[in-house]
């Protein structure tokens, strides 16, 4: 009797833990590999194009692996950063890169949006919802509303430490909200896209150009439901006053798509009712411009309207000082306020003056919203003696 009680006991222990065991071992399987999060090719039926940027982006990835493969000390992810003006297709490109280098990254893919209405979303919350998708027990989660960023992220590292996790960072307002949120390990990679450069981690950020001719005439054709047409003079017309800029051709195209080439072009010629035509649908290219102007300060906001002043395509910081006509405006501080500007994109750095000062350019669309809102903005009598002080 003591031998079949023996053995009963045994028995019944090893059910017992099989049954626990098993179970936490599914689960931890089943943590370690969280689906996808990452837009699927589906999402993504009007991409057409840059090949060249796909190219270059792929390149920097293998040789930021390799790199980090003989630093195995390294603590840092490898960073794939892409920024560029409002409307100029980043977050596109930024899909389609996690699309072609997700198979790499086994153990999970993210997405998170930065930024909701042109504002930074609180590092917290991003965390949180990086933490969900990495299938954080939400039992876990009770009873830690408490829980800070900082204790977060040690978390979040945690559970990414050795990992090889690919993280979509979108519309990344600064550096400092990036840098709260990156995982410490230099296994995982993340792809970042933001309107100015953010210089992260002291590695390359990729400048995102106007699209071509090529790829602009097959984004808008795609979105028309157009393979070709015979009006082509005015199909490059339309896509020129778009200013070869995906989001704003989308608009057009299915704006045309529904109210004809002719009606569409008519409005896309009138300065003061651009904008409102590549108002479309779910489309507002004006607000993905507006919104960066909203997070301007004050001064911020009344030198970027008066810089619509010039007749120059090009400008230097200098022009701000007779414009904003303030004592306090030095060469420095007109300097500081025009990186400000740009910062968001706003304005594009075209380079450097013989003199080396940056020089600065309007996109088309942007100069049209500045103008329209200096109209708005700034009493008439006000923008009078601007000019005139420009002029002398």
């Amino acid at each position: 009797w003591l031998r079949v009680i023996v053995l009963l006991l045994i028995t019944a222990v090893g059910v017992v833990a099989q049954v626990r065991f098993g179970r936490r071992a599914q689960t931890s399987t089943l943590e370690s590999v969280p689906p996808p999060s990452l837009p699927q090719e589906v999402e993504l039926p009007f991409f057409r194009g840059r090949a060249g940027d796909l190219t270059k982006l792929l390149q920097r990835h293998d040789d930021g692996r390799n790199d980090v493969r003989l630093s195995t000390a390294s603590d840092r992810p490898l960073l794939l950063a892409i920024h560029g003006r409002p409307g100029v297709g980043k977050t596109a490109l930024a899909q389609r890169l996690a699309l072609r280098l997700a198979d790499d990254y086994p153990d999970g893919q993210l997405y998170e949006n930065m930024g909701a209405e042109g504002r930074a979303r609180e590092p917290r919350e991003i965390l949180l919802s990086l933490l969900a998708q990495l299938q954080w027990p939400e039992a876990e989660m009770l009873g830690k509303t408490d829980i800070d960023a900082t204790a977060l992220a040690g978390i979040f590292r945690g559970k990414t430490a050795s990992k090889k996790v690919l993280i979509l960072l979108d519309a990344v307002r600064s550096r400092a909200q990036l840098v709260q949120v990156l995982p410490g390990t230099s296994t995982c990679t993340v792809i970042i896209t933001s309107r100015a450069n953010l210089h992260a981690g002291g590695q390359p950020s990729h400048r995102l150009e106007p699209l071509n001719a090529e790829e602009a005439t097959e984004i808008f054709l795609t979105a028309w439901g157009r393979g070709n047409v015979e009006k082509v003079d005015l199909v490059a017309e339309t896509i020129e006053l778009c200013d070869f800029q995906p989001n704003a051709l989308l608009s057009a195209g299915e704006r045309t798509r529904d109210e004809g080439l002719d009606h569409t072009l008519e409005r896309l010629r009138s300065e003061e009712d651009r904008l409102n035509a590549l108002t479309y649908g779910e489309r507002n290219v004006g607000d993905r411009i507006a919104s960066e102007y909203r997070n301007l300060e004050s001064l911020e906001k009344r030198g970027f309207l008066l810089l619509t002043l010039p007749e120059s395509e090009t400008f230097v910081p200098w022009v701000l000082q007779p414009l904003m006509g303030s004592p306090e405006i030095g060469s420095v501080q007109a300097g500081n306020l025009m990186a400000k500007i740009s910062r968001g994109g706003l304005l594009e750095l075209e380079g450097k003056d013989p003199s080396g000062f940056g020089r600065y350019r309007f996109s088309p669309l942007v100069r049209l919203f500045a103008e329209q809102r200096l109209r708005e903005d700034i009493p008439p009598d006000e923008v009078a003696e601007a000019r005139e002080r420009f002029r002398r």
